[in-house]
């Protein structure tokens, strides 16, 4: 019975993962590649959001499918230190799909990336980050003068945008 209860509970745990994380499989492989580069070793990632945004691309060989990728880290350089990074994913246009055949589609490139929270600075609460219009909005916790290492105490709302071939978050 037990092991009946602990099968359905991994199961569901994974199919919660699967709904959390709607993402395409190729997109993933992406975003764990990019992981590994921006590790050091130490650290471990703790948390990825995939955020499906609106975006008009600057050339023909990206699509207008395109994903922010939210990945968090904790221990960086073996500290109790967190990171946290946003990235922006385009799938490949049908233009690329055309001109060279044995590139698969439904491939995703990486076309900016910025660092967007860390201890003593910021943290995002990526699972509230929404699209209005072409701004991504987050709210995040920042730290104040008085405040502890432990314990950031205001309350903001941040915004990523992309502008002139990067990622900006104010």
């Amino acid at each position: 019975m037990k092991i009946i209860v602990l099968l359905l509970f991994l199961v569901n745990f994974s199919l919660q993962a699967q709904a959390d994380n709607p993402a395409p499989q190729a997109l993933v492989l992406s975003a764990d590649k990019l992981s590994s580069l921006l590790s050091d070793g130490f650290e471990n990632e703790t948390k990825r959001r995939y955020l499906r945004v609106d975006y008009q691309p600057d050339d023909r060989w990206s699509a207008d499918s395109a994903y922010l990728v939210f990945v968090s880290f904790e221990g960086r350089g073996g500290s109790n230190n967190f990171v946290q990074w946003v990235a922006l994913f385009t799938a490949t246009s049908e233009d690329v799909v055309a001109v060279t055949k044995p590139r698969p589609e439904n491939q995703f490139s990486l076309v900016a990336i910025a660092q967007v929270g860390g201890k003593m600075w910021r943290i995002l609460d990526v699972a509230e980050a929404v699209q209005k219009g072409d701004v991504v909005e987050v709210p995040a916790m920042v730290w104040q003068d008085s405040d502890p290492g432990c314990c950031p105490s205001a309350k903001v709302t941040r915004r990523i945008r992309f502008q002139h071939g990067k990622l900006v978050a104010d």
